[in-house]
């Protein structure tokens, strides 16, 4: 049996470069994201995550289990908002 691919998706996409276990990573996936033709339907989802590096990189510093608290928790409090 062969492997199945799911279709990308832009949330999927995006949560490849957050989840990324480093800067370098995130960097390749947001670069594949930009090259992709969801980066290209969806520019200023792209000019967004790059105008926001800055801001990433420094979340990326945490170790996985604090990002899960702090994505989780920032998600909540938006569906709360």
């Amino acid at each position: 049996m062969g492997v199945v691919s799911r279709p990308q998706t832009v949330s999927g996409m995006l949560r490849d470069i957050y989840t990324a276990a480093n800067e370098d990573t995130a960097r390749a996936r947001l670069d594949a994201f930009k090259a992709s033709e969801l980066g290209r339907k969806y520019p200023q989802s792209v000019k967004v995550w790059c105008d926001a590096w800055d801001r990433l990189v420094l979340f990326l510093q945490f170790p996985p289990a604090a990002r899960r608290v702090l994505y989780t928790t920032n998600s909540i409090e938006s569906l709360n908002a």
